[in-house]
């Protein structure tokens, strides 16, 4: 028996998985700063994209929860529901 599809499980489940694996390499990176003296300016600068992705995921995952609102367009000839974010 399969389970019901839901968007928002779906969504909500790849946004920590992507935010758990941005966080598991910073740390990472973090550990490697003293064992690789030598690569710090790389190092900090992984750290500096990957901190600018995981705040990307999380414009994302904001914009995925912001409520939509339904809006109801009268025209002179029907009316339909639009959805507006």
């Amino acid at each position: 028996m399969s389970k019901a599809f839901s968007k928002n499980f779906t969504l909500n489940t790849t946004f920590y998985h992507l935010k758990h694996s941005v966080d598991l390499s910073v740390q990472k990176c973090v550990n490697s700063i003293d064992e690789n003296s030598d690569r710090s300016e790389e190092i900090l600068d992984t750290l500096s994209v990957l901190n600018s992705l995981k705040s990307k995921i999380e414009d994302l995952e904001k914009e995925f929860k912001k409520p939509k609102l339904n809006v109801v367009v009268n025209t002179d000839e029907e009316e339909s529901n639009e959805e507006v974010s």
